[in-house]
């Protein structure tokens, strides 16, 4: 399914937010806009909110290809093997529960996903090529929007510090809050949580590729020392430290022991000193006899380790690596 720009809806988003501050006479209040989002959320006997339309509260199934997320949608992270496993559950279970949608401004006919992108990835796996959504009240606005997700998300325990971190930016960046002070005060935290947990946004791209694959497992301090160890060691360290921590369940690596990691003074060649793990390992046999490895490393090393060989065949190993970097050098 092909994926449209969001800069049309980024638009419309802050022309939203230059209008959320004076809203026009006549607009419900924003506790009859959350009340009407309260009823959408949990389907049950009929009662009136005022102002309310049964368009308001409609259920419809759409295409599939008819909907995307709201970039305001408060989780940004789905890891793969979740995704894979959920994806399995609605195959046999069906979908269950209707995403929250809203009509896409800029594409009539199309729907911005506020709540359930996990669900619509799942279909979208299955090749499901239809999907049932509730369609949330037009007038809530991008931030009310935000924060309904968010609580969605929470209920489930869904949401990371990760997911706070770039949708707590793409709130102040698009201009939905004003700033830090304004976006805590609506959240009810301090302004220093608000400003540590975005800090995150500047995890490098390649850390930040190893972190997705379970962001559960990197709460705001871990995910901080390994922003500050990439930093000041190198992004190899951090990207191995953060593997070390999806694989182990023992709990070697933790904040203190990154900590240490990124304190710990250089060799004296100006080298850091630390044990790496390496991306591949390739058993090597002799006769069916074990006679060592071949280890590949993230940073384009090479470790050849074998023991046993005869005068002849160590002559032949060596030839052939030597012929083997001549050839890239004639290449090149």
């Amino acid at each position: 399914m092909a994926t449209k720009s969001t800069n049309g809806v980024s638009s419309a988003l802050r022309r939203a937010a230059a209008q959320a501050t004076t809203a026009p006479s006549g607009a419900p209040s924003v506790e009859a806009r959350i009340a009407r989002a309260d009823a959408i959320m949990n389907p049950g006997p009929q009662h009136s909110v005022p102002g309310e339309t049964a368009t308001e509260r409609a259920r419809l199934t759409v295409p599939l290809s008819t909907t995307r997320p709201h970039p305001l949608n408060a989780r940004k992270f789905y890891p793969l093997e979740s995704e894979k496993e959920f994806a399995a559950k609605l195959a046999s279970e069906g979908q269950m529960d209707a995403v929250k949608a809203i009509a896409d401004p800029e594409n009539p006919g199309e729907w911005l996903i506020v709540d359930g992108e996990r669900r619509r990835r799942a279909l979208h796996r299955n090749n499901t090529p239809t999907i049932e959504i509730a369609v949330l009240d037009p007038n809530l606005t991008p931030l009310q929007l935000y924060l309904l997700s968010k609580s969605l998300n929470e209920t489930r325990a869904e949401q990371t510090d990760l997911d706070n971190a770039f949708s707590w930016h793409a709130l102040i960046e698009n201009g939905i809050v004003p700033g830090q002070r304004e976006l805590a005060e609506e959240l009810g935290i301090s302004q220093s949580t608000v400003s540590r947990v975005v800090a995150l946004v500047e995890l490098p791209e390649g850390l930040l590729d190893t972190m997705r694959a379970d962001p559960t497992r990197f709460p705001y301090r871990i995910a901080n020392e390994l922003r500050l160890l990439a930093r000041d060691k190198g992004v190899d360290l951090a990207i191995e430290q953060a593997n070390l921590l999806l694989s182990d369940d023992t709990g070697a690596v933790t904040v203190r022991s990154l900590e240490a990691l990124r304190v710990r003074p250089v060799g004296p060649e100006g080298e850091r000193r630390t044990r790496e793990n390496p991306k591949s390992t390739t058993k090597l046999l002799i006769c069916g006899k074990p006679a060592g490895a071949l280890k590949l490393f993230p940073n384009g090393r090479l470790l050849l380790e074998m023991e046993g060989l005869t005068d002849e065949m160590q002559t032949k190993v060596h030839e052939a690596i030597a012929q083997t970097l001549l050839s890239a050098e004639t290449q090149e």
